[in-house]
């Protein structure tokens, strides 16, 4: 008798089980289906920030990095320039390619990461509460990859 309730709490329990599996797999689904069909208006999402959320002056980065010497030390005019450049284009592959590729030209590696660190955490996107909008600027370490395969390393 003990072996018969043992197998059919054991049973129960992978339905159980089985159950919540595949309410999670549901639930994972129909997130990946939502997620493909706001990605259509991503981009636009993005240019309407940009728009709506202009890229700091130099001297207002320049007075937040205080306190950051390394940032404080690499972060030049050029820099800046092609910092906004990038933040102004987020949809434009081709702009952000080139613009990095000045970027590594100027400064190697770290004017990379230093562009990075300020969209990351000095322009507007930080302030978003949108998720998408606040990832753009992981979105370009991908881009600067094709520039610089080591620039992560």
């Amino acid at each position: 008798m003990f072996c018969i309730i043992t197998i059919y709490f054991l049973v129960f329990k992978l339905m159980y089980n089985l159950k919540k599996l595949i309410i999670k797999r549901l639930c994972y689904v129909k997130y990946k289906m939502e997620t493909i069909e706001s990605n259509n208006n991503f981009e636009q999402n993005i240019e309407n920030f940009v728009k709506n959320n202009p890229f700091p002056s130099y001297e207002e980065i320049e007075n937040k990095l205080q306190n950051n010497c390394f940032l404080y030390a690499e972060y030049s005019k050029f820099c800046h320039k092609c910092t906004q450049t990038i933040y102004e284009n987020p949809t434009n592959k081709q702009i952000i390619l080139e613009m990095g590729k000045r970027l590594h030209r100027a400064a190697g590696d770290v004017a990379l990461l230093t562009c990075c660190q300020i969209l990351r955490n000095y322009s507007p996107y930080k302030d978003s509460h949108d998720i998408d909008i606040r990832s753009q600027a992981r979105i370009l370490e991908f881009y600067f990859a094709e520039v610089s395969p080591t620039w992560l390393l």
